[in-house]
């Protein structure tokens, strides 16, 4: 009895290893699977990561190539028109002149998204006045304002700015262009009224400093939807937008990402038929401070030598 005993918990540990067994061989394989899958998905976000590289890399080239003839295009135009023409003659150079500014305006946007894409546009940081780099922005879209009847306001909501708490450092062409492109927009889809820039501190403080920047405009507005689309690539409000104002759809993405680039987050509050606000906050460090602060680390090292 007790062999017996013994011949059945021999077969009951047998049958239990051979169970063990193939469970094991079951989990090895998951795990064998799961390392392949992972694999797999490794080696193509490493294509895609390398198809998106060499889009942006052959972007970049074929803008830069491109430019290149745009700029003499539109300086040798810009050249003839001074020289004595027939009106029919200006007319025909007139327009090249406004289609060539356009073009290299696309090839533009195409150039510096294409280096965004790659990671190479990076900030060239020294001391800047914002009033200087506000009134700037507002002389680029003077005209274009003009023309369309739009009265073009600007509103320095703290005053500080126009003093000596205006002097920051940072990169004024970078948040030129930001600037600029906002208030472009804001021109191009308002048919009456108005364009506000309005410019405050936050908060200021000798060692840090919040800006906050804002593009109101009384213009076509937006839906909830065509806001959830706005900062997309390649996108617009809608495709007759594109038909009716133009455009490549890059600017706003170009914006946030040269906003986000500079440590700042930008919004926008808008309705349909009764206009849109662009706000923009960004984390500024006062230029003076640098200043003192460079000079005492010189004063150290010299001690120290």
């Amino acid at each position: 009895t007790r062999a017996g005993g013994r011949d059945h918990w021999a077969e009951e540990l047998d049958t239990l290893g051979v169970t063990l067994n193939v469970m094991a061989h079951a989990v090895q394989d998951d795990v064998n699977q799961r390392a392949r899958a992972q694999l797999d998905l490794q080696e193509a976000r490493d294509q895609a990561e390398a198809a998106t590289k060499a889009k942006s890399m052959f972007l970049a080239n074929m803008s830069h190539e491109i430019r290149t003839p745009m700029n003499a295009i539109v300086g040798m135009t810009h050249l003839a028109l001074q020289t004595p023409l027939s009106a029919q003659q200006r007319d025909y150079l007139g327009k090249v002149q406004s289609a060539s500014a356009m073009l290299l305006g696309v090839i533009n946007d195409i150039l510096d998204f294409s280096k965004i894409e790659a990671g190479k546009l990076k900030l060239d940081l020294a001391p800047m006045r914002i009033d200087d780099v506000v009134n700037d922005a507002m002389m680029m879209v003077r005209q274009p304002a003009q023309d369309q009847g739009i009265e073009l306001r600007c509103e320095f909501a703290s005053p500080e700015i126009l003093g000596e708490q205006g002097l920051i450092h940072g990169d004024d062409l970078r948040l030129g262009q930001v600037l600029t492109n906002l208030l472009s927009n804001a021109v191009k889809f308002t048919e009456r009224g108005h364009v506000t820039l309005r410019v405050r501190f936050l908060a200021w403080q000798p060692e840090a400093a919040t800006l906050q920047i804002e593009v109101e405009d009384t213009g076509i507005g937006m839906s909830e939807e065509q806001m959830s689309q706005l900062f997309s690539e390649f996108t617009q409000a809608d495709g007759s937008t594109t038909r009716r104002y133009g455009g490549t759809g890059l600017g706003l993405s170009i914006t946030r990402r040269l906003v986000h680039l500079m440590g700042g987050d930008i919004q926008v509050e808008s309705k349909p038929a009764r206009g849109s606000c662009f706000r923009l906050t960004l984390p500024v460090q006062p230029a003076r401070l640098l200043g003192v602060t460079l000079a005492r680390d010189q004063r150290r090292a010299a001690l120290l030598d």
